[in-house]
């Protein structure tokens, strides 16, 4: 065989071998109709293609869990992106109708935990987790609500935000919000908007330690809600987490033992044609 066909050939193996580094999709929902991956608690229930957490009732609390624990990235760090449809307020605040909301919950203990409803939201007091909450009361001073329409970070089983930032216009207008989450190990954004195209600026951002909250990485992700004295209906229609990787990382190669191999015989060939050219 000619030294250069060899020599494309071994190449063309290494290319192989040096894959580069992808998140790939840990949980993808693009609908509801099968939630058998799901652990459901309280009031919620798959229903018409979507994850209802909770009716248009009082006093209710519902969260869902994919049942089994995932594996974030070191640091907690992962994206998330969802849409949610949240209906209209049996009564209202001085926002507007409302009541009370619900959270993206990561948290450690297990697939069951479960919350309190209200202005818990059905995510409070569950240890170990943080939640990004989507607040549509307001508790008039309590649990760090700037007003009605907010979204919030929660650490420690809380309701109580350490970061909020307002919203508008109204969530729970019974019409679809596009979310995106995404925490590199160091600091979290959340952005939602109407339309699905990702904006550039977050509309959260908070520096926090998320892997020192959860004391792992091994967790279980999914959603609360809750109603109280007035009630909505909270609805997922479509999820997606992924793990998080830099850029940097992910343009990087990875070599198999196969690659390595193939890298060393091709370095062995070339640096004997240059001795063969040299000699000529």
């Amino acid at each position: 065989m000619p030294f250069r066909t060899a020599l494309a050939g071994l190449a063309g193996g290494l290319a192989l071998a040096a894959a580069p580094l992808a998140a790939q999709p840990s949980v993808d929902f693009p609908d509801f109709y099968d939630c058998s991956a799901l652990q459901l608690n309280g009031s919620a229930a798959c229903t018409g293609g979507v994850l209802r957490l909770t009716d248009a009732v009082n006093s209710q609390a519902g969260s869902a869990f994919v049942a089994e624990p995932i594996q974030l990235l070191p640091g907690a760090a992962f994206s998330a992106y969802f849409v949610v449809n949240i209906g209209s307020g049996t009564c209202e605040d001085a926002d507007g109708p409302g009541a009370d909301g619900l959270t993206f919950t990561v948290q450690a203990v297990g697939p069951t935990e479960l919350g309190t409803g209200g202005a818990l939201m059905g995510y409070e007091p569950i240890p170990s987790s943080f939640a990004v909450e989507l607040d549509t009361w307001d508790n008039e001073g309590g649990w760090n609500d700037p007003d009605g329409n907010h979204l919030g970070l929660d650490l420690g089983g809380s309701a109580s935000s350490v970061a909020t930032a307002p919203v508008g216009p109204r969530m729970n207008d019974g019409t679809s919000r596009y979310v995106w989450i995404d925490y590199d190990g160091t600091t979290l954004e959340a952005r939602i908007d109407s339309v699905s195209i990702r904006p550039a600026s977050p509309t959260l951002s908070s520096v926090v330690d998320l892997e020192s909250e959860l004391g792992t990485t091994l967790a279980w992700v999914g959603f609360t809600a809750g109603t109280g004295g007035c009630a909505e209906t909270h609805d997922i229609v479509a999820w997606q987490l992924t793990g998080w990787a830099p850029l940097s990382l992910v343009d990087i190669p990875t070599l198999s033992g196969a690659g390595l191999a193939s890298l060393a015989v091709v370095l062995v060939l070339s640096a004997g044609l240059v001795l063969r050219r040299r000699r000529t």
